[in-house]
Parts: C-alpha cells; sequence; structure tokens
C-alpha cells in the first residue's frame, strides 16, 4: 500500500500518478487538517482523491504495517516515530537543504538575497528534514521573485523530481548523501509573527526591498507600510537626507521614503484596476501597470495574469512585451487555463486567428489540459483546428 501525505498541487500529482501506475485501491490519501474539499488558488488533496476514488484517511488510522511507501508532501504534522521502520519514506522539502530546514522556505531565500533555491528530496528520519538527500534540484531565484513566485517555482521542480525518481522511490534505490553540518539552517512557525508584521525602515533601500519581495504572497498577505499595501520598490538615486521613514512625497499611486542610504518609491497595490486598464493601454504603459501589482506573474482572486488578460484582450503587442518581462507564455489560472486556452477561446468567438499563431510561435504547450480535463481542442472548436496543426 501507498500513501500520500500533504496538500495542494504537488500532493494532488503525485496522487495522479501513483494511481495511473497502480490503480486507486493500492493507494491512501493522507490529507492535511485544513484541506476542506474545496478548490481555491490550489486545488484540493480532498477532492482530487474522491474523484480518483481513492481512500481517504488521516494518518493516526493507518497501520505503518500495512505499507509499503510513505511520501509527505507539504504535509502539516511530524510523521510519528512508529512510522519511521518503514524502508520507504520519502518527503520533497521546498529547499536545497541543508539550507533552510523548516517552515516558511519561500520567504528566507528572497529575505536573505539568495541567488539560488531549490527542492530536495529525502529520508524521513526523527529529525526536521534532517533525513538523508536523495536527490535534489537547483534552480535560480531572480532578484525580482516574491516568495509567491518561488512557491510556484517549488511545485514545479518538485513534480519534475518526483516524476523523474518515481521508478527509485518504488524500488527504494538511491544513493544516499548524509547532510552537511555546513550551512544547515532552520526556522519555525514562530520564526515570523504574521498577525504583528511590520517592514523594518531602519534598514537599506535594498534591504527594504528584500522584506516587501519576501513577504508579498498575495493569496496569504501583502506588506504593508504606513497602511497601505505595497507591491513593488524602486531604489531610487537619491541618497536619503532625512531621517529613516520618512515620507518625501506622495501620489494616488505610489509614496517615497528615505531610509539609511537610499531614497525608495513604494507602490500601492491596484491589481484589479491596472489588469482591467491592459486591455486598453499603450505598450509602453505596460511597466508602470505591472509596477502597481506583484510583478509580472501576479494575478487576481481568479487566478488571471497580466498575460492572460493580453492574450484574451487580442493583444499581440502586450504579450510580446510581457513575455520580454519574462511573462510565462505557458501561465495558467486557478482553473488550469492555459494561454493557448485563452488564445484559443478568444479565436472561436471573434475569429481572430493572430492571437493564437503567435502564442503558437512562442512555445505555448498544445497538450496541456485544464483542470477538469479539457483540452486546448476544445476551447478551440473542431473548424479551428488547423491552426493547431492538426
Amino acid at each position: 500500500m501507498i500513501a500520500i501525505a500533504g496538500k495542494n498541487n504537488i500532493a494532488i500529482y503525485a496522487l495522479e500518478i501513483f494511481t495511473k501506475y497502480y490503480g486507486h485501491s493500492e493507494i491512501i490519501a493522507i490529507p492535511n487538517k485544513t484541506d476542506n474539499g474545496i478548490d481555491s488558488w490550489q486545488k484540493s488533496f480532498v477532492k482530487r482523491a474522491l474523484e480518483l476514488n481513492v481512500e481517504l484517511s488521516p494518518l493516526g488510522n493507518v497501520d505503518p504495517r500495512d505499507l509499503d511507501v510513505l511520501i509527505s508532501l507539504e504535509y502539516d504534522s511530524i510523521i510519528k516515530n512508529e512510522f519511521l521502520d518503514i524502508d520507504k519514506i520519502y518527503n520533497i522539502h521546498f529547499s536545497n537543504l541543508p539550507k533552510y530546514k523548516g517552515m516558511y522556505t519561500s520567504i528566507f531565500p528572497i529575505l536573505f538575497n539568495e541567488n539560488c533555491g531549490g527542492v530536495t528530496l529525502h529520508r524521513v528520519d526523527s529529525g526536521i528534514d534532517t533525513g538523508n538527500i536523495l536527490d535534489q534540484t537547483i534552480f535560480n531565484i531572480k532578484k525580482t521573485d516574491r516568495s509567491q513566485d518561488l512557491y510556484a517555482k517549488y511545485i514545479r521542480e518538485s513534480q519534475n523530481l518526483l516524476s523523474h525518481n518515481f521508478n527509485n522511490i518504488i524500488n527504494n534505490n538511491f544513493n544516499e548523501i548524509v547532510q552537511k553540518k555546513e550551512e544547515s539552517s532552520y526556522f519555525s512557525k514562530d520564526s515570523i509573527d504574521f498577525i504583528n508584521l511590520k517592514i523594518n525602515l531602519n534598514a537599506t533601500a535594498w534591504e527594504v526591498q528584500r522584506q516587501i519581495y519576501a513577504y508579498s504572497f498575495r493569496v496569504y498577505q501583502l506588506p504593508k507600510v504606513f497602511n497601505k499595501k505595497i507591491v513593488e520598490v524602486d531604489i531610487l538615486d537619491e541618497k536619503s537626507n532625512k531621517k529613516y521613514g520618512t515620507i518625501l512625497r506622495e501620489s494616488d499611486f505610489y509614496f517615497d521614503i528615505a531610509t539609511i542610504d537610499y531614497d525608495i518609491r513604494l507602490y500601492f497595490d491596484n491589481i484589479d484596476r491596472n489588469l482591467e486598464n491592459i486591455k486598453f493601454c499603450k505598450k509602453n504603459e505596460i511597466e508602470n501597470l505591472i509596477k502597481g501589482m506583484c510583478g509580472v506573474h501576479d494575478r487576481n482572486g481568479k487566478g488571471i495574469s497580466p498575460i492572460l488578460i493580453a492574450t484574451l484582450s487580442g493583444r499581440i503587442s502586450h504579450i510580446e512585451k510581457l513575455l520580454e518581462m519574462n511573462a510565462n507564455i505557458n501561465d495558467i489560472d486557478y482553473c488550469g487555463r492555459s494561454v493557448l486556452m485563452y488564445a484559443a477561446y478568444l479565436c472561436d468567438k471573434t475569429k481572430n486567428y493572430d492571437v493564437l499563431k503567435f502564442v503558437l510561435d512562442q512555445g505555448a504547450e498544445i497538450s496541456h489540459q485544464d483542470f477538469y480535463g479539457k483540452s486546448v481542442i476544445e476551447y478551440l472548436g473542431k473548424n479551428n483546428m488547423k491552426y493547431l496543426g492538426i
């Protein structure tokens, strides 16, 4: 029997690939306590397990003797000692261990200006993220990445890591590496007080920017300065000659503030208005509109990002500009609908084929399905399939 414990899209990904290989009767899904069975900005592990006819069980009701494999993927509880005798008990941790054991791994690498992040497949032992490393993927963290961007990279790279190691997990066939003592770090749940979260302005401009980016995860919180939600920081050329935290000038969209070294411009959150304006603005106005969001990958409550809005609006020049700003040509909303699906829908409704052709030329993935199993063809309509080369 294989048990998958956890939440969100990474646990669902594991559930789907193991169910496909073994069938639903050989799988147990162990959800987090907070999973209410309703999809939100990520899919519900409980809901997907029910759809796949997989048994749901709390960990306490599972007999370790019945298990061949136990995989923990963002699971919210410590695995009990009686399970540690299982040969094949694994976890994918969102960091490049031994760095950043414990909590808030999307925050601290950005706060501390790391250039690289990682995801680590490791054995579970009696410690917290201390088990032997079985495989690890390292990737770049951009200077403009927020915590929500880093988390998205964790999900994507963890899925790749899981796929790559599927047979190794089943066969328990790894070259194990004991974690280094050097560079090891750990942060507990109490490391950050989100209820009383404050940006420390008694810092350099760079340090303030790191704080804003580190705490920017829209579905959980946006950082505030003087009771304004802040989404972007520009470090200005002027050296500060006022006390740190002094407001130097203010508009409807930002205020300038002194820090320890350089003045900074803090932009207020205007995502809903600015997404709407992408439909009508000029190409050279895109960058200013993005300054009212948490970067080019930010999205509203429905998961709609700037590139999805530009695609649905038929604005090829805007899509091109957003791609120059590192937008993702295969971006999806919270229902799994991709840029290509938005282009296909537009094509079917308006017979505007140019956007579809452009998106395809930029490398959009044709085989992607949304979270309900619909393909691009179903968004496009049978009469238009020739534009996909079918």
